[in-house]
């Protein structure tokens, strides 16, 4: 079973490296995706005040303004598949 820390890192991850292989600045990112930049900032722990959980609705935000589906936002980064 997945912990909300786990979670989170991986959403973490794939919405900046996505966003990054996009070329999306991740404040538009946010705006694209209907979401406060705020929540942004405290999903991917920007202001080092410790992440917060994403909700489902903001993960298949973030997807859909990603244009991926929900799941490949939660699958393991890289260094974590083996």
């Amino acid at each position: 079973m997945m912990t909300n820390a786990q979670l989170t890192r991986r959403v973490s991850f794939w919405v900046r490296h996505l966003a990054g292989k996009k070329g999306i600045a991740l404040a538009h990112l946010a705006d694209h995706a209907g979401i406060g930049r705020t929540t942004m900032w405290r999903l991917l722990d920007v202001n080092d005040k410790g992440p917060s959980d994403p909700r489902l609705s903001t993960v298949a935000a973030l997807a859909r303004a990603l244009d991926v589906e929900p799941q490949a936002l939660i699958e393991p980064p890289p260094e974590d598949r083996n």
